[in-house]
C-alpha cells in the first residue's frame, strides 16, 4: 500500500467534508493517507516557517493531493502530485505553479473549464458529500431551512429580505455564524448562532422539506449536496457551479442580478424579487406537491455518489 499525503486547511466546515470524503476514496485507491489537515491557508513568515519545520520529518510519499491551495515546498516530497482547486479561493499568483502538478482534480465542469489552460493534465471528477439521511426519521418533515455555516456567501441576507416581506410564510431555520445572520429577524425566522453538534444538524436537515441555499460562489456545494441527500427540494442560484448540482428535476433555479470576480471564479448576487416569487411559488405547491423533486433528488445524490467513488479511486490508483 503506497502512502499519500493530503495538503488542506481543516475549518470544520465543507473543506472538512472534503477531507475525510478524500481520504475514504484515497483508501479505496490503495493509498494509506499518512497525514492531513495542514493549514495551507495562511500566508506569511509563520506560516512558511511552519511547513519547513514540518516537512523534513516526513517520509517521500508516492502522491501528494493538495485541496484548495498548493504548497511549493512540498513539491518534493511525493513522486506524484494532483490538485483540488476552488476557483473561488484560487489565488492568481499561483497560477504558474499548476504546470508543476502532474494533474488537476475538478470538483466542478466550471473548474475544468477555469483551468483547462494551465499547462497540467485536467480531469473533472465531481465530487460528494456526507450522506446525512435518516431512515429512522419519523419526523414532520415541515422544515425549510438556509444553512450558511461558515460562509458568508450563501445569500443569506437575500433570504432575510425575502422573509422579512411575508410575516405570513412559515417559520425559516437558519443556521450559522453569529456574524453571519442579522441581529434584528423578523418573527417568522429562527436562528442558530454558532456551531450546532453534527447529530442537531442532521437533525434539522432530515425534518426539512424545503431547503434555501441562493448561494453567490462554491467550489463544489456541500450545503447543497447534502440537502439533495435528504430528499430536500433545494432552490438555488442559476449560475455555475450550483447549476451542476441543481437541475430543474430536483430544485428551482434563481436568476442572479449582477457579479464580481472572487479568485479566478465569480461571485453571482441573486435577484431577490425573482427568490421571493420563486419560494412563493414552492410554498404554494406543498411538500405534497414536490414529491417527484424530492425523489429525484435523493436519486441524483446516490448516483453521483456511486459515480465519483468508482471513477476517482480508479484515477488516483493510476497515478
Amino acid at each position: 500500500m503506497h502512502a499519500a499525503q493530503v495538503y488542506l486547511h481543516q475549518n470544520n466546515a465543507g473543506l472538512s467534508r472534503h477531507a475525510g470524503i478524500l481520504r475514504e476514496v484515497l483508501v479505496d485507491a490503495g493509498f494509506q493517507v499518512a497525514h492531513e489537515g495542514i493549514p495551507v491557508r495562511r500566508r506569511g513568515e509563520r506560516y512558511r516557517a511552519r511547513v519547513r519545520s514540518w516537512l523534513p520529518r516526513q517520509q517521500r510519499t508516492r502522491l501528494n493531493v493538495f485541496v484548495e491551495s498548493l504548497v511549493p515546498a512540498a513539491f518534493h516530497t511525493a513522486r506524484r502530485s494532483a490538485f483540488m482547486p476552488m476557483q473561488e479561493w484560487f489565488e492568481p499568483t499561483d497560477w504558474p505553479l499548476l504546470p508543476l502538478v502532474d494533474v488537476i482534480l475538478c470538483n466542478s465542469r466550471e473548474a475544468a473549464r477555469l483551468f483547462a489552460d494551465c499547462g497540467a493534465e485536467v480531469h473533472w471528477t465531481g465530487f460528494t458529500s456526507v450522506d446525512r439521511l435518516d431512515p429512522t426519521w419519523d419526523g414532520p418533515q415541515e422544515g425549510i431551512l438556509h444553512v450558511a455555516g461558515r460562509s458568508e456567501f450563501k445569500g443569506t441576507a437575500a433570504l432575510i429580505a425575502c422573509w422579512r416581506r411575508h410575516p405570513e410564510w412559515p417559520m425559516l431555520t437558519v443556521v450559522g455564524r453569529s456574524e453571519m445572520i442579522p441581529g434584528d429577524l423578523p418573527a417568522n425566522v429562527t436562528a442558530h448562532r454558532g456551531l450546532l453538534t453534527d447529530e442537531a444538524l442532521r437533525a434539522l436537515q432530515n425534518d426539512a422539506w424545503l431547503h434555501l441555499q441562493p448561494s453567490e460562489a462554491e467550489g463544489f456545494g456541500h450545503c447543497i449536496v447534502e440537502a439533495l441527500s435528504v430528499g430536500g427540494v433545494v432552490i438555488s442560484t442559476d449560475a455555475p457551479p450550483m447549476t451542476e448540482v441543481v437541475t430543474p428535476a430536483t430544485g428551482f433555479l434563481v436568476p442572479w442580478t449582477h457579479s464580481s470576480p472572487m479568485g479566478v471564479g465569480t461571485r453571482y448576487f441573486v435577484d431577490v424579487d425573482a427568490l421571493e416569487a420563486t419560494i412563493q411559488l414552492v410554498l404554494e405547491s406543498g411538500k405534497d406537491g414536490q414529491a417527484a423533486r424530492r425523489q429525484a433528488a435523493r436519486q441524483w445524490f446516490v448516483d453521483n455518489d456511486r459515480r465519483f467513488r468508482r471513477d476517482t479511486a480508479q484515477l488516483l490508483h493510476s497515478l
